[in-house]
């Protein structure tokens, strides 16, 4: 919800909702009568006056923007299952998608919540959409779509080494691109339409996520204590590297880009993102 002004961060036991200039807190999203927890909320997002959010332990929740404590359960796990819950997003009105193990539910816009096809192979990490076709990355590298107004069979787009962390598509004139990570490639265009790919980013270490938008590209390093970032259409040919852990006292977890942002800030010299 970054045109909003707005950033959802996951907690242990729900979501926090800030600002997207200062980091103050406007909002808080609990989880009702909810048990400690080891991990935090994975994903969110915001669809129809409504927040979705995923978390392995307490599952898929949804709050009304303007009732935050009215919490509505989605999906909870029984008996451990499902084990991993990650990405979650929407598509306006074909519904809000959200990944638990290795299957996609889709919540219509009545709340209703089922299983979208066969389930897939591997955990899901990662969903993205684009011109009403669902994208998935699995843990064991692959990238598979759906068409969303028949869904009738996963359609494998791409198949790597790594588990796809993070998933963008983009459309590029005729061309729909696949940005994501792969390892020692640092961040990659697929181009499933015409069998080739390109580098986007060569960061100096291996990447584990990475974010895009029009004119800049983003690659998490594998150990989450630095970030690259790339501006297209600079002189520069090599991204700048903002190092986190040194910079912060700690790795991070996640990132993002707002419409609003415009390029790499610099700082008593140093690149920030």
């Amino acid at each position: 919800a970054a045109a909003s002004g707005r950033l959802y961060v996951g907690a242990a036991q729900g979501v926090w909702e800030v600002t997207a200039d200062v980091g103050e807190v406007v909002n808080a999203y609990p989880v009702p009568d909810a048990a400690e927890q080891r991990t935090g909320f994975n994903a969110a997002a915001v669809a129809d006056g409504q927040l979705y959010a995923t978390h392995s332990g307490l599952g898929c929740w949804m709050w009304p923007l303007d009732a935050p404590l009215e919490a509505v359960p989605l999906l909870e796990p029984t008996d451990g299952r499902p084990r991993t819950l990650r990405a979650v997003l929407s598509d306006g009105d074909k519904g809000v998608f959200f990944s638990g193990d290795n299957r996609v539910y889709c919540v219509d816009p009545a709340g209703e919540c089922g299983t979208l096809l066969e389930p897939l192979g591997d955990v899901i990490h990662a969903l993205a959409t684009l011109d009403r076709r669902l994208y998935a990355g699995l843990g064991d590298g692959t990238v598979v779509a759906c068409d969303l107004d028949a869904p009738r069979a996963w359609e494998t787009v791409h198949r790597g080494v790594q588990p796809i962390e993070s998933l963008q598509v983009r459309r590029w004139g005729d061309l729909v691109e696949l940005v994501l990570p792969e390892a020692d490639h640092g961040v990659r265009g697929i181009y499933a339409q015409e069998s080739i790919s390109t580098t986007l980013l060569a960061g100096g270490a291996a990447i584990r996520r990475a974010w895009c938008c029009d004119d800049l590209v983003l690659g998490l390093s594998a150990h989450r204590d630095r970030l690259f970032i790339l501006s297209v259409r600079g002189a520069e040919q090599f991204p700048q590297e903002v190092p986190l852990a040194r910079m912060l006292g700690r790795s991070i977890q996640d990132a993002c880009l707002v419409e609003e942002y415009t390029g790499p800030q610099l700082v008593d010299g140093a690149p920030t993102a």
